[in-house]
């Protein structure tokens, strides 16, 4: 049996969003962005037809806070995390500064690699802002182009109806030249 027997209304969205309230609610100084999020990211991005640069330049300012959350953690640490106050041990100072060396050098790799992931992604969040200010371009260009060729096309339909009349003018002088051929021939014929 699957979970959607068990629950069928199912709603992903709406548990991430209680699981996210719950954990503020439990651990406001987890450095998660203050800021709610922007309604799109925590659906699909908003680029489906509308280009809407502002909902988009949101969520990217929504991830950048998140990337200096990260950037925060992965500092060295200069005091012991809150939890290990509570141990009576650590009253001498010494052991302090030796459990404190200890985490430090512990967690080395891993700062370094939350280091060049916050890196990385920022140098990703510039690229997108980078590839949006192209797209806006494009966007405008095409339009402009759009409104030339609709311009080209009226003039020419124009150009078209002109030269239909002009056909039609033509063609109206054949039949009536047609006609009177007909009937020379036939006032020829008759005598």
């Amino acid at each position: 049996m699957t979970i959607e027997t068990y629950y069928p209304n199912l709603n992903v969205k709406h548990l991430l969003g209680k699981i996210r309230q719950e954990a503020l609610r439990q651990n406001p100084d987890t450095g998660v962005p203050s800021v709610p999020p922007p309604p799109s990211a925590t659906g699909e991005l908003v680029l489906k037809g509308d280009f809407d640069r502002e909902a988009i330049n949101n969520q990217i300012d929504y991830i950048e806070g998140f990337i200096k959350t990260a950037e925060s953690r992965a500092a060295v640490r200069d005091q012991l995390p809150d939890k290990f106050g509570r141990l009576p041990w650590l009253l001498f100072k010494p052991l302090q500064a030796l459990a404190l060396k200890i985490l430090n050098t512990i967690f080395r790799d891993q700062r370094e690699v939350n280091f060049n992931l916050a890196s990385a992604l920022r140098e990703c969040l510039q690229l997108n802002r980078q590839l949006l200010s192209e797209v806006e371009s494009l966007r405008s260009q095409s339009h402009r182009d759009l409104e030339n060729l609709m311009a080209v096309s009226q003039s020419l339909s124009g150009y078209g109806q002109e030269i239909e009349r002009e056909m039609q003018s033509q063609i109206e002088q054949l039949d009536q030249k047609r006609d009177r051929i007909a009937n020379q021939i036939q006032a020829g014929s008759d005598r």
